[in-house]
């Protein structure tokens, strides 16, 4: 069934019908992915190894500009 279709069908279910649809498809997006914490945890000791070997530089506070 294409996205196209499944969205027709779904226009015809009722309101709580179409609620419980969206609440579980919001959900299933909310997930984390399982190897993000890894990922991070490797990119945060490769950035601070980087750091201490002094191949890249800190940026103070005061200096960032936030948008």
């Amino acid at each position: 069934m294409s996205s196209k279709e499944i969205i027709q069908n779904a226009l015809k279910l009722s309101p709580q019908e179409k609620l419980l649809i969206v609440d579980s498809i919001l959900q299933s997006l909310d997930e984390p992915d399982k190897n993000l914490e890894t990922i991070w945890a490797e990119e945060s000791a490769k950035r601070l190894k980087a750091f201490r070997e002094g191949k890249i530089k800190g940026i103070p506070y005061d200096e960032l500009d936030f948008v």
